[in-house]
């Protein structure tokens, strides 16, 4: 047998802007800004407090640092938030779902359904209270997940992770893994 490896012709590849991608669900966004103010009022309180209990420390010129440090960081933080919100999204399609994240740096991530292997549904206090949940999806290789929908509605993670379940048990008519009907 000849081993032949032939070109592909890009120009015949789907484009990705067809991707349909949906925007995540918009308390994602008011939860997001909650822990950047709850990150910025804990940073700048641990600042005050050093200054308070090392006398060292208050110097004008040290204050005026780390305070500037401290504020470029958390405008750059927030301005991710802002302006990355825009190119958030996720698509599920016949064979495979993707995720769309990034501001400076634009991450599109596509994961086939046949390497997915496990998912797992998150939620913790502030995304409950938010109404949202994060579907981490695991493949072959890796104890960790490689790739998490972030900021997704309840109701749809809930869906997508029975849908993948299904998938991944071989049933490809979407009904529940392990029933008998």
């Amino acid at each position: 047998m000849t081993f032949t490896n032939p070109p592909i012709d890009l120009a015949a590849l789907p484009p990705v802007a067809g991707l349909g991608l949906q925007a995540p669900e918009p308390g994602y966004r008011r939860l997001l800004r909650l822990e950047w103010r709850l990150t910025a009022l804990f940073a700048f309180a641990a600042a005050a407090a050093l200054f308070y209990f090392i006398p060292s420390w208050r110097d004008r010129t040290a204050m005026f640092v780390t305070g500037g440090v401290l504020g470029l960081l958390l405008l750059c933080w927030y301005l991710a938030i802002e302006l990355g919100w825009p190119w958030r999204g996720y698509a599920l399609r016949s064979h495979d779902i993707a995720y769309r994240s990034g501001w400076i740096f634009r991450r599109l991530q596509v994961c086939p359904f046949n390497r997915i292997q496990n998912c797992s549904l998150s939620r913790g206090p502030l995304d409950r209270r938010y109404g949202v949940a994060t579907l981490a999806l695991y493949t072959a290789g890796s104890d960790s997940a490689d790739m998490k929908l972030h900021g997704l509605p309840v109701e749809t993670a809930e869906s997508i992770r029975e849908f993948l379940l299904n998938r991944i048990h071989g049933n490809h008519d979407n009904t529940v893994p392990g029933t008998a009907d």
